[in-house]
């Protein structure tokens, strides 16, 4: 027996997946360290998106033991098992253990087949439930990440994947505990995480995702420890209600704001732009300011085209819905921030201008700084801290053009 590793090279990965139906896949992180997944040769969830050897690395043998063998000589390596393809029947190779951190001795509960703990941190799934847990001494940043928090993010990264969403599934991510006050929730469960478009996220977004804010811890960890945060990802149906937030009332409604081409570049400022020209209904202006609410769109393109709601589009769309409904208060830098994003855009400087002071739209308020510069550029600065829930769908149309609708609507929390 002997063990294949790839990197960069998909061709020779999948070579040896048709050679070797009957042997296992260790999928790791490019650091070769932190958390990884065991797979059946054979589990789709390591064949579906390519690059399948760019972020990660494939360990590959036709014997588990001697794959248990590589994890045991790698003390800083976390191995456990892919919830999808269950390999061995549920049982591990090598030893979940990390070397920067060690296991906790003397945990108040045994964590069952799948879960991991380490110091900072555990997590746990996708498991029956097919929820995949985590919970952690304090929420993952998006950068300058201490070496615990940079090895949860990465045993997200490697469990996240097994949540593949099915037709009438979107992926369901929420966060419980203690976060900076402007802290955006889809930044903390999806940017933070996997800023990436072809990332851990990929498999649970082709359909939607949907994101909220939790009062509280909803579950304690397998250790029985009490931890500052929590993280849940699992699959719902898009139809089915928040789970901590109630919808009170309707603050605004928009349909068939036109995208045209949608452009990866400017997202933010191609949907502020196309939701100001669209048919809207709202309430009276500044009703809604300062209260937490939730936003809901759908995100219709052509057939031809495949999508998936990506972190980076999720945070777009969610800062461009709502900065349009918020308008700007200061003078000074926004006439330049307009200035420059005519330029970026293609549109007309007075028309920027007037839409960043438009009040007959600001349901959600008059920010003071609504877009400000930012070296050469421009930085957005929408309310949308204050918005506890949201969710994206995404979905085919006719023709060859992107349009997006949606609502806002103010909350109270359910539970």
């Amino acid at each position: 027996m002997s063990i294949a590793e790839f990197r960069d090279n998909d061709e020779a990965f999948l070579t040896w997946l048709v050679g070797h139906p009957g042997g296992y896949v260790i999928n790791i992180g490019r650091t070769e360290r932190g958390y990884a997944r065991l797979h059946r040769a054979s589990c789709g969830t390591i064949t579906r998106r390519p690059p399948l050897t760019g972020p990660y690395i494939k360990i590959c043998s036709e014997s588990h033991a001697e794959l248990g063998r590589w994890s045991a000589n790698r003390p800083d390596v976390t191995v456990s098992n892919c919830g999808t393809c269950h390999p061995s029947g549920g049982a591990q190779p090598g030893c979940a253990s990390t070397a920067t951190a060690g296991l906790q001795a003397g945990a108040a509960a045994t964590p069952h087949a799948g879960a991991s703990q380490v110091s900072g941190w555990e997590i746990d799934g996708p498991g029956p439930a097919g929820e995949v847990w985590l919970w952690a001494d304090r929420y993952i940043p998006f950068d300058q990440l201490s070496l615990a928090m940079r090895d949860a993010r990465t045993a997200l990264r490697s469990t996240v994947p097994s949540l593949a969403a099915a037709p009438g599934q979107i992926l369901d991510a929420s966060y419980a505990g203690r976060k900076p006050a402007n802290m955006d929730v889809e930044n903390l469960v999806l940017y933070n995480i996997d800023a990436t478009a072809g990332g851990c996220f990929a498999m649970g977004t082709g359909h939607g995702v949907r994101f909220e804010l939790a009062a509280g811890p909803r579950r304690d960890p397998p250790s029985g420890q009490k931890r500052a945060c929590s993280y849940r990802y699992r699959l719902v149906s898009p139809g089915s209600e928040l789970s901590y937030w109630q919808l009170t009332r309707q603050l605004a409604r928009f349909t068939d704001a036109r995208l045209g081409a949608f452009s990866a570049s400017r997202r933010l400022e191609q949907a502020w732009l196309a939701i100001h020209r669209a048919d809207a209904e709202i309430t009276e202006a500044g009703t809604g300011e300062g209260m937490p609410f939730a936003v809901f769109l759908t995100l219709a393109g052509p057939r031809t085209a495949t999508a998936t709601a990506s972190p980076e589009l999720v945070k777009a769309l969610i800062d461009g819905t709502v900065a349009a409904f918020q308008g700007s208060a200061a003078v000074g830098q926004t006439a330049e921030a307009a200035a420059r994003i005519a330029a970026a855009t293609g549109e007309q400087h007075g028309l920027i201008t007037r839409l960043l002071f438009d009040s007959t739209r600001t349901v959600l308020g008059t920010a003071g700084t609504l877009v400000y510069l930012r070296g050469e550029g421009v930085q957005w600065n929408p309310a949308d801290h204050l918005c506890v829930a949201g969710q994206l769908l995404i979905k085919q149309a006719a023709g060859d053009a992107w349009t997006l609708s949606g609502s806002i609507h103010a909350v109270d929390r359910s539970r």
